[in-house]
């Protein structure tokens, strides 16, 4: 049992234990035919209740630097050549005048036990300090179980250490409960009894979940009794939320619980968007690039406002559908004014955007004489211009064009043209209307 120092001295090592969780990387798959003990020291192995025969093997330690001592356990995967959820132990201590070591397996809701015993061969009469150093691989346990572990040394009394661990399957990563609290703008993140989780929001694209933009890029730690409350920008089809387990390489598990939702293909998902407008009146072409935080393909159409309004209404202009190359929309042939717009368009849902700049290519004014109507148009490009009187109709909602129709074509700069109204025969308002062909 060793001299009355020795064991005072081992016995102040309990006193500086850490309680340390070192887990394997989740996923981890040891193709083993049977379980195995691996040692720094060439060893012999016992094992007592439910455990079956193993090996004992030595070889060097490779892994981190561990503090000392150290009991941690971790789940892996056991498959011979089924695939079983298993604990792996890792003990180191530095210990002297002891033989071997004992450890002891308990399955909390079945009682399942077993005991390892592990002996040191050839010990050296000269031995004064000694570290030792333990894998074993490993003790098979269900998801949702309880698996307490304790450790003795051989002669027993001169150290004792125990941890215990809740066995987890991680191949579909944390679980966890979520409440979307659409007055507040926040998603509350709760988990049920075991280890904590780390939770985000982000937005998922093709082959990653972005975090949100500043100051919504929080992650937070939710534990049984402590929830987590994570407030977003925009209520989005790819708002998700991602949780993990706190050590390194958890998987992570994701929850886009939005994408089915009406309200995330609202407003919102157009104010999150950015639109950078590219249209060109000299080459006469719209063009504008969409920034979206989602990865969406919304179609764009040509729409005309009737007024420079933003709450204008914008009628839809048949067969002017934008092409659209990543982002990028584009509309060749067609004049540059403020009120003809680009109407974008995803699922049941619409915006309007309307070209940023405010000098158009062409302009028109209008003035009158006595049964005359004069138009004076102006463009700094090469184009035709046609005109109409138009009857008022009230019921289409619209004006009728009626011929004759007067057509001009110039290279550039300044013209009028002159047109005749109907000689006061106490009709219903006439309206001019131009259009560029």
């Amino acid at each position: 049992m060793g001299s009355p120092t020795l064991h005072r001295a081992l016995l102040l090592l309990p006193t500086a234990f850490l309680l340390t969780c070192l887990p394997a990387a989740p996923g981890t798959l040891l193709l083993l035919d049977h379980p195995e003990v691996t040692t720094n020291f060439a060893c012999r192995a016992k094992v007592y209740g439910v455990l079956p025969k193993l090996r004992c093997q030595q070889e060097l330690w490779e892994g981190p630097t561990l503090s000392v001592p150290t009991l941690a356990l971790s789940t892996v995967q056991l498959c011979q050549p089924k695939c079983q959820t298993c604990v792996r132990v890792l003990l180191t201590l530095n210990a002297t005048g002891i033989k071997g070591l004992e450890l002891h397996f308990l399955v909390l809701d079945s009682n399942r036990f077993g005991r390892l015993q592990v002996f040191r061969q050839q010990m050296k009469q000269a031995d004064t300090g000694t570290l030792w150093w333990l894998q074993f691989d490993c003790f098979t346990a269900e998801s949702g179980q309880w698996v307490f572990v304790w450790l003795e040394t051989l002669p027993k009394g001169v150290l004792a250490l125990n941890q215990s661990l809740l066995v987890l399957n991680e191949k579909s990563g944390p679980k966890f409960h979520y409440t979307w609290m659409p007055a507040a703008r926040v998603i509350e993140v709760s988990v049920p009894e075991g280890p904590n989780v780390t939770v985000r929001l982000c937005h998922q694209l093709s082959l990653e979940c972005e975090e949100l933009h500043p100051p919504f890029h929080k992650q937070a730690l939710v534990s049984k009794h402590q929830p987590a409350v994570l407030p977003y920008e925009f209520l989005l089809p790819c708002l998700c939320i991602e949780a993990s387990y706190e050590h390194l390489d958890s998987l992570r598990k994701k929850i886009c619980p939005f994408r089915d939702q009406p309200e995330a293909y609202g407003p919102e998902l157009w104010s999150s968007m950015h639109i950078d407008d590219w249209s060109n009146s000299d080459k006469a072409q719209m063009a504008m690039f969409l920034h979206s935080r989602c990865l969406l393909h919304p179609t764009a159409s040509l729409c005309w406002k009737d007024t420079a309004s933003p709450e204008a209404p914008c009628s839809d202009i048949p067969n002017s559908t934008a092409t659209r190359s990543d982002q990028a929309y584009t509309l060749e042939e067609v004049d540059v004014h403020p009120q003809l717009c680009f109407k974008f368009s995803y699922t049941n849902s619409s915006h309007i955007e309307c070209p940023h700049q405010t000098d158009p290519a062409w302009s028109v004014s209008l003035s009158v004489n006595f049964l005359q109507v004069y138009l004076h148009f102006h463009s700094r490009v090469p184009a035709s211009f046609s005109s109409a009187l138009c009857q008022q109709q009230q019921t289409l909602g619209q004006c009728v064009p009626e011929p004759p129709v007067y057509t001009i074509t110039h290279v550039c700069g300044d013209w009028r043209r002159e047109g005749r109204g109907n000689q006061g025969q106490g009709i219903s308002p006439i309206c001019l209307t131009g259009c560029l062909l």
